[in-house]
């Protein structure tokens, strides 16, 4: 197979408007480079001095360069059938289509082939790939040059593709044909090159085909029943130590540090509360730590440190926690024996039985094969199942949101996953629960506040960094928001208005009963449940706007009007008496008795599916689950509105 790796030098980003100035194309193949394809182009116009200086062309090569139709011809021979290979390349296929060149190949990004197979690579551009790679990359922003190194990426990428299992190459081949996606044609171009034999799908080191088997974590130990009290003034020895001076980088003694990690000190020995106010350079992560890690080795204890950032968090973790180890080690602490954890919301984390069920799904977009493709390979590296492993963009939260542990429908120790220790999540509690320090947010924190302590594992001691955060993080986490397009949402996610046939609850049932071979008992009641809750969505769905139209009309009526920017309107009992309130309350229960049916019929289907045998519909556990979430998001915001 032959490709060809494309560069343009252009004038600007927009086709309609920008020249190109510049061509650079290589064909090449496994061997190396068969030929290649370089050229200038007059654009009839004077260079920017900002272009002239990013790529270093000079105006008189420009003005004596060929204009481009006279090259356009060469350019099409040259690329032919070929696949197109490039960083973005649809970028250049752009332009050179704008000029009237026919191109019939697929493109193939190298930016998002480095998005697959270097998931932990958190720079994707041209250079920082190859930098990453080893590929030497120099002369950059020349139409040659960059398509050499665009080759020379793909080809290390390429190689990389043809070294995972077959297995896995055929089963990321099939995910990307249900779809549009023109990686499509390489990874079946791989996959066919490397065919799955019987028995490839068992793998040393992995479990259920793809996922990473998970490594024994260490079993949560109860605290001491007799507390051994820390001397208060032992973890500002320890940071004043001489192990400090080496640990730490241009150490520098701090009283006011001193003197926190004493008050901390002595506000656990004594089980006080404690406030401290520590500007910027107090060093008060090491103050508060080392005390709360000397007391939790010890006595077998937990302290929950929560932040309101994940940079904090990562500061922590990376640089503070591994400094007060190699104090700890002064008084006789292993750095092993301090076990610390990060726990984070639930919908942080990987489901592996809602990942399953969308692998399944017939056809799929070109973002949604992407993102399980990628997950596919990450699922082989990762022991955390963490998002933030994989630097996803914000246009893929919806498709995320979908794969991931989220809040509801988690069956506990009936899912298979759960049940042999691969789940991420009951993972990252177990981690929690054996921990001695706990790093969470706030938002965690006050989620375990406001459902009594069932989100974090019990602990003896909690640090609040940056509180100055934390009353805005107790009004978002313990009050209630909801919109129309969050109901709207919603239903949709039951039964989509129109156009997305395949998707939501209803389209899932159907599929799941349709196309199980054993869906005799069961299967009928479901179908006609499956049509119920279509009905119902789509009366529902009509009465919402009319809610909130209602809503508005009287928010504009009766709006605080404070300043221009401020149009709350305060619900008391003054707007209560209003002659118009009496039009919210009573559309609202018009409103509420829809939704409130359409929650009745979900948890109908939830107790029918509950009663169902595995083995009679395809994915029941994952077909429950999404019932599961289903009920209890639309019984979330029914109740929040009422």
């Amino acid at each position: 197979m032959q490709y060809v790796s494309l560069d343009l030098e252009t004038t600007g980003l927009d086709p309609e408007t920008d020249e190109i100035i510049e061509v650079g194309a290589i064909r090449f193949d496994a061997n190396g480079v068969v030929d290649t394809y370089s050229s200038f182009v007059n654009p009839g116009r004077k260079l920017e001095f900002r272009i002239a200086l990013l790529t270093n062309i000079d105006q008189a090569a420009i003005d004596a360069a060929p204009h481009f139709t006279s090259i356009a011809a060469e350019i099409e021979a040259f690329i032919g059938m070929s696949p197109i290979v490039g960083q973005n390349p649809t970028f250049d296929t752009t332009f050179l289509e704008r000029k009237g060149v026919a191109l019939f190949g697929p493109t193939y990004d190298t930016f998002e082939l480095a998005g697959l197979l270097l998931p932990g690579l958190q720079q994707h551009s041209l250079g920082a790939i190859a930098d990453h790679l080893g590929i030497e990359f120099e002369n950059r922003h020349r139409a040659l040059a960059d398509a050499e190194a665009a080759m020379r990426v793909f080809a290390a990428l390429r190689a990389r593709l043809a070294d995972s299992s077959p297995d896995v190459l055929a089963e990321v081949e099939r995910i990307a044909s249900a779809s549009d996606w023109p990686l499509r044609h390489l990874f079946q171009e791989v996959a066919n090159e490397h065919p799955r034999r019987p028995g490839d799908g068992d793998r040393e080191g992995y479990v259920h085909g793809f996922v990473k088997a998970p490594v024994a974590i260490d079993e949560a130990q109860p605290p001491l029943t007799k507390k051994i009290v820390v001397a208060p003034d032992e973890g500002a020895r320890l940071i004043a130590s001489a192990a400090a001076r080496a640990a730490i980088g241009e150490y520098e003694e701090r009283a006011e540090q001193a003197s926190m990690a004493r008050a901390v000190g002595e506000a656990i020995a004594e089980g006080d509360r404690l406030i401290v106010e520590a500007g910027t350079g107090v060093g008060k992560s090491l103050a508060y730590i080392v005390p709360s890690a000397l007391h939790a080795v010890r006595n077998n204890a937990r302290t929950v440190i929560s932040t309101n950032t994940i940079n904090l968090q990562d500061q922590l973790l990376s640089q503070d926690i591994p400094i007060a180890r190699k104090l700890l080690a002064e008084a006789g602490i292993d750095a092993g024996d301090l076990r610390v954890a990060q726990m984070k919301g639930r919908g942080n984390y990987l489901c592996l039985l809602r990942w399953s069920a969308t692998q399944r799904v017939g056809q799929m977009s070109g973002e949604e094969s992407r993102i399980l493709v990628r997950l596919l390979f990450w699922l082989g590296t990762t022991e955390t199942g963490d998002r933030a492993e994989l630097n996803l963009r914000r246009e893929d939260d919806a498709i995320w949101h979908r794969v991931s542990a989220q809040e509801g429908g988690c069956l506990s120790m009936q899912c298979a996953y759960v049940r042999d220790g691969s789940c991420f999540l009951y993972r990252a509690k177990k981690r929690s629960e054996a921990a001695h320090l706990l790093i969470v947010n706030h938002a965690l924190l006050l989620s375990d506040l406001a459902t009594d302590g069932a989100v974090l594992p019990e602990y003896q001691h909690l640090v609040i960094d940056e509180a100055h955060h934390l009353e805005e993080q107790a009004t978002n986490q313990l009050g209630f928001s909801a919109s129309e397009r969050d109901l709207l949402d919603w239903l949709d996610s039951i039964f989509p208005a129109s156009g997305r046939d395949r998707d939501g609850l209803v389209a899932t049932i159907q599929a799941a009963t349709r196309a199980s071979q054993q869906a005799i008992g069961m299967g009928p009641q479901l179908q006609s449940m499956a049509s119920i809750l279509a009905q119902t969505v789509t009366r529902a769905r009509d009465r919402v706007p009319a809610f909130f139209r209602v809503l508005q009309d009287f928010g504009q009526e009766h709006a605080s009007g404070r300043n221009d920017y401020d149009e709350r309107t305060p619900i008391n009992r003054g707007i209560r008496v209003q002659p118009d309130w009496s039009d919210i309350e009573a559309r609202w229960f018009d409103t509420e008795k829809l939704l409130s049916q359409v929650i009745a019929v979900v948890d109908e289907t939830r107790a029918l599916l509950a009663q169902v045998n595995p083995a009679d519909i395809v994915d029941r556990d994952s077909v429950a689950a999404e019932a599961q979430d289903a009920f209890d998001d639309g019984d979330k915001l029914r109740r929040g509105l009422s």
